[in-house]
Parts: structure tokens; sequence; C-alpha cells
């Protein structure tokens, strides 16, 4: 990939450099006259023709899930490569346009390889042309696999909905959908063998500027569907008439391009509503967004979307800034032990003291949201585990309370009481701010993959006080505890105040164990010999303090 970028940079520069010793004259009448012999009809069927050289920019969003921090990895990513391809490819057309004659130009089959040998004067003779045939044998090459990596995940993702073959969706000892990988080889070999190269690229690119349009046309319906827990990283820009441009000016490439393309976009939209009217809606029960949007107008919805996305929501995880850390911090404890309590009388304790503490709404509204919350599945969390959410406006940050149980906390099945099992080991209550709803289901999906940890229930309901279940829920690369004792690195910050104590910039004392109590700590709080502080922050800050106060050699 490095030799293709720096050949293909070479040949850019020195292709200006050619071109600034051409005649301006010479260079606008001859070789850039007449500009658009076709009209917008040629403009617009040759964009068509070679969208499929672009396709390569929007694969990467097919493997989102294989991808670091996706949510600002792949835009970005997807941006900068649109910039730099745009750059290249018109760049290297015009320079072909400029330095080859009109007539040769139009009766030349290797154009590049000829203008290579043309803007390479100073390189041995067919050198830069070789170089560029390395730099194209490269480009087709990471093409052909970055093409077969992505197409192999759309099989894959449709096995897991049921839409197809559940074998698909299946990986192969090296982790990757290896039936997914031979089905689409597969494919793509017969249509090389069957098809020629024209109609290949029309009907790849038709096939895009389909699933552009669908794509388009989803983003307007999700908008508009107000579903809570779609939460996405990056907005598009100039919504909706981004959207509205995309499907127009997509539908319009397809026409275009002629019958062909035309005819196999609507064999294709024919076929997939047969294969979903008599295969896949047999097999997967879902309704899509739209019923969201339609259910603003009095139509039905489906509930199931919310808890899928929420299901996405949990493999994503939190984003730079939530509060998931400080919250846990600052989470109340109750550990119930062998005392019995129905589940109602329970919520509406812990909502009055929620609403005591944050001096806002009638207790009794608090339990009945509460008690009503319902869009967390039960599929998604394990047994005898329940949470309880809602908002409420007049809190400034979010608020949780974990309860523990060794013998169950009893639970009736009532009309405004959560459903689930019989009785409930563990217990969490989460309150957020109502002015920014989608932090709740973030910071819900965090505590969902805390419970998927391996024999959850028994660690947390085991742990004897309130510091060993909070370190418990927070990241394990993201805290450490300190005991503060004589005779050990440690011993550095006995009797000194937060404010004069030396950590990394990226990490924070978050509480003061001092015998039974818990300290959140201030910048006058005197650290004393016996503390145990709790310190969470970045990793790379959490490791220094580690080595420096640990693990010291």
């Amino acid at each position: 990939m490095l030799f293709l970028v720096a050949s293909l940079i070479l040949f850019l520069v020195e292709g200006f450099r050619e071109i600034l010793h051409i005649d301006t004259h010479t260079l606008v009448s001859e070789r850039l006259s007449p500009f658009a012999t076709n009209g917008l009809t040629g403009i617009f069927s040759t964009a068509g023709f070679v969208f499929v050289s672009y396709l390569g920019l929007t694969q990467v969003a097919s493997v989102a899930e294989e991808i670091k921090n996706p949510e600002r990895n792949i835009p970005l990513g997807m941006i900068l490569s649109l910039v730099v391809t745009t750059i290249i490819y018109t760049g290297g057309v015009f320079i072909m346009v400029s330095v080859l004659p009109t007539q040769d130009f139009i009766r030349d089959l290797t154009p590049v390889f000829t203008a290579s040998q043309v803007v390479f004067k100073w390189m041995p003779a067919k050198l830069g042309g070789l170089m560029i045939v390395g730099a194209a044998i490269a480009a087709f090459a990471s093409t052909g696999n970055g093409g077969l990596m992505a197409a192999s995940r759309y099989p894959m993702a449709m096995g897991r909905d049921r839409v197809l073959p559940l074998a698909l969706s299946q990986v192969g000892r090296f982790k990757t959908p290896a039936y997914s990988i031979i089905l689409t080889s597969c494919l793509m070999v017969l249509f090389i063998l069957l098809l020629s190269e024209e109609n290949i690229a029309k009907m790849a690119s038709s096939f895009q500027l389909i699933i552009f349009i669908m794509l388009n046309f989803s983003v307007i319906v999700m908008r508009n569907s107000r579903i809570e827990t779609y939460d996405p990283g990056y907005h598009s820009p100039l919504y909706p008439w981004m959207q509205i441009f995309g499907m127009i000016s997509s539908f319009l490439l397809i026409v275009y391009m002629g019958w062909v393309p035309i005819l196999f976009s609507v064999a294709v939209v024919i076929f997939a509503m047969l294969w979903y009217k008599y295969y896949a809606k047999k097999s997967v029960r879902r309704e899509g967004a739209i019923f969201h949007w339609f259910a603003l107008l009095g139509k039905k919805q489906h509930a199931g979307l919310e808890t899928e996305l929420l299901g996405i929501l949990k493999e994503k995880g939190l984003r730079d800034g939530d509060p998931f850390d400080e919250m846990v911090v600052q989470a109340k404890i109750t550990q119930l032990g062998d005392s019995s309590i129905g589940l109602k009388k329970l919520v509406g304790s812990i909502a009055h003291d929620i609403c005591h503490d944050f001096g806002t709404v009638d207790a009794k509204v608090l339990t009945k949201k509460l008690l009503k919350s319902s869009i967390v599945d039960p599929i998604l969390i394990a047994p005898h585990v329940t949470i309880l959410h809602g908002n409420l406006e007049s809190l400034v940050r979010p608020a949780l309370h974990v309860i523990t149980s060794l013998t169950g906390i009893e639970k009736t099945a009532g009309k405004e009481e959560a459903n689930g099992n019989d009785y409930i080991r563990v217990l969490f209550i989460l309150v957020c701010p109502g002015k920014n709803p989608k932090l709740k289901f973030r910071l819900l999906s965090r505590l969902m993959d805390i419970v998927d940890r391996y024999n959850f229930i028994e660690k947390i309901c085991s742990l004897t006080n309130e510091r060993e279940i909070k370190e418990y829920l927070l990241h394990y690369e993201r805290y450490v505890t300190l005991e503060l004792r004589r005779d050990t690195p440690t011993e550095t910050f006995i009797n000194q105040m937060m404010k004069d104590t030396r950590f990394p910039k990226d990490v924070l004392v978050a509480m003061v164990q001092r015998g039974s109590e818990i300290i959140i700590p201030r910048g006058d709080t005197m650290l004393m010999e016996g503390d145990i502080i709790t310190i969470i922050g970045e990793p790379k800050g959490i490791k220094t303090i580690f080595e420096a106060y640990i693990h010291t050699t």
C-alpha cells in the first residue's frame, strides 16, 4: 500500500511539472477541447460507470465491529479517503489528457503506462511505466482483498439475522467467516467468467447505488422514528438535504448508465421482495424502524427493534467523556444480606432517597417511572439481575444505586412492577438527567456488559464492603487501589493533602476508604496511614501508578 501511494504521488508531482512546460494555448485549445462532448448525459453515464472504483471507501463500514473506535475512525477514514482518491483520480486523468495528444489518447489502451513514460523522463526507458504497472497490481490486490473481506461480512450478518442459512454466520479457527468468504469468492468467480468487464462494472455500480439509496432513506427513517436507543456517534451534516440529494443522484446515475443497469436494478429489487416474503419473513420476526415513524401517526411499531439497538450500544461501549466511572464512585451501595423485602417497597424507599438527595420530584412519581421501565430486554441481562431506570429533568448528573441480596428480592407479578424472574439477587437503579436521554442507554449498555462477566452474581454478592463493589464495577484497566503504609513506596502520600500529591495528569483519586468510612476526596482532604485510595483514569496513567507503587523492583 505504501508503494502504491508513493507511486501515485510521484506520478502526480512529475505530471504537473511536465504540464508547466506545455504552452497554455496548446493545453487549452488542443488537449482540453472540446470539453464534455456528450453533455450532461456523458458526464452522468461515465460517473455511473466508474462509480464502482469508489466502492472501497464504503466497504470499511461492513467491518465496523472489527475497528477500534468506529464512531470516530469510520467517518474520518471515509472522508479522508474520499478527498485523497478524488485528488488522485482527477489529477491523474488531467495529467493523461494534458501530456498525451488527443488522438493518441483516444486510441491508447494503456494511457497511464504511456503517460508515465512521458512524465518520468529522468528514469531509464520503460522503468516509469513498470513502476505504474506495479502500482496497478498492488491496487488490484488491495482492492480485491478488501472487497472480498467486506463482501463476505454481508452474508455473515444476514446469517446472524436468519435471512440466510445460519452456517454463513459461523467463524473458523482464524476468527473469520469461512463459509461466507467461500460463498462470496465463488460468486465473484462466476460473475467474472460469465460477464464482460463493462457489464460487471455497470452491475456492480448499480447494485451499490441501490444500497446508497436505501441507506440515505434509512437515515431519514431512523432520525424521524425517534427511537430512544438510536444513538449514532456521527451525525450527517445538512440533514435531510444531503440524504435527498444522495437518493436523487444515485437514481439518476442508474438511469443514465442505460437499460442493462436499469433492468438489473429492477430485478434486484423484485428478487429482494420475493426473498423477504417467502423466506426471510418466516425466519425472523422483526419490523423496521419505519413503523416507529408510523407510530407517531398512530400506526404500529416494533418494540424489539429498540432492544436490538440497545444490544448494538452494548457492543460499542461508552464514549469518551461518558461519566460512568464517576457515577460508580458516587453510587450508593446497599447490601441486604439475608434480609427479605419486596421489590416495590425497596424501589419506593430508594426513590425517596434519590428525591431527597437531589431535591426533585415526588418519590411516588419516580417509583412509578422505575417500575415501568422495560426497555432492557431480559435476554440482554443475566437471570436474577434486574436493571430499572428513569429520567429526571432536574438531575445534573446520573445517579446509580446498587443493591445485592443473598436470599433474593421478592418480585410479585404486577401491572406496575418489572417482569422477569421470581426473585432478584442484584438490582441496579439508574436515574439520568432528562436533558440527555441517549446517555442513559450508553450507561445501561455498560452495566449490561458488566453483568455478562463470568460468575457475576456470586462474585458481586460475595464482596464485603462498598469499596470492593465499586472497584468491581469499574473498568479493570482503568483503576488501581493503593494502601498507604510506612516503609512502602506509598509512604510519600501519608500526611499529605490531596492538592499536594503528584499523580499522572490523566488519573484521579476517586475515593478514600478510612476504616469503614468512604470519603470522596477534595483538595484539602488529608491522607493518613492505613487509607485505601481508589484511583481511576486512562490505562496509560494507571499502568504508570501500578509500576511505581505496586509492581516495584
